[in-house]
């Protein structure tokens, strides 16, 4: 199977889905390192996304080397009948290669790459396994992260601040097994996830995460959507 040809025509359908546009987005909390990070099933992602969305937003966004990340994402999973087949939750691993801030990402092109994989579906309680591996940035797919810097004025005492924000973009694709959930054995995903980056220097990310399954040669009949989902990044 043509994957390059089969992730344009998902990136058509779910243009809609689009989380590229995320900078300055954040949850409020206390500054910290560490975390989940991947693996756990269905069962740790909660207790760490919690973790990952009482940091702070990154103010001080790195804008040079490389960082690996690992983490979780989870998506409520409805299928084209209006069925809910359950909760889908993976392991992600990714690294970055951070650009100069207010770079403008079509001239730096995608500096994220990793996966998505390790895919289990909570039936009534029990974890069952969606065999398949997701591709970040495959074929045209973007899979970026950015930052953006601005200076305060007038600022009491200091004067002025500078800040450095950081988000990510990230659009996978590949074919999961979706049998378990009611789908095709090789059914062709669409998994995207977009938010900011939290902690020093950008140890962390979390944001909003959406997925869409189709079978095999049906581009234009998506068989599954999500409803609602998440997913979090912990520095390695």
């Amino acid at each position: 199977m043509n994957h390059r040809k089969t992730i344009r025509s998902l990136a058509a359908i779910a243009a809609v889905l689009s989380l590229s546009a995320c900078l300055g987005s954040g949850g409020g909390g206390v500054a910290g390192g560490g975390g989940g990070g991947g693996g756990g099933g269905t069962a740790s992602f909660a207790a760490n996304l919690s973790e990952a969305q009482g940091k702070i937003p990154t103010s001080d966004m790195r804008t040079s080397g490389t960082a690996s990340y690992t983490g979780q994402v989870q998506v409520d999973l409805r299928k084209s009948d209006g069925s809910m087949p359950g909760k889908m939750t993976g392991d992600l691993d990714l690294t970055v290669a951070f650009q100069p801030a207010n770079s403008d990402p079509d001239t730096f092109g995608d500096n994220v790459t990793g996966t998505a994989g390790n895919f289990v579906l909570d039936k009534d309680g029990t974890d069952v396994a969606i065999p398949g591996t997701l591709t970040a940035g495959i074929g045209e797919l973007s899979a970026v992260a950015a930052s953006t810097e601005q200076t305060i004025t007038g600022v009491p005492v200091v004067g002025s601040v500078t800040t450095r924000t950081g988000a990510i973009s990230v659009y996978y694709g590949g074919e999961l097994d979706m049998t378990e959930a009611g789908g095709h054995a090789a059914s062709e995903a669409l998994l995207s996830t977009g938010g900011s980056f939290t902690g020093p220097g950008g140890t962390g990310a979390h944001g909003p995460a959406s997925l869409l399954t189709h079978a095999p040669g049906s581009a234009a009949t998506p068989e599954m959507t999500s409803t609602e989902g998440y997913f979090y990044l912990d520095q390695k």
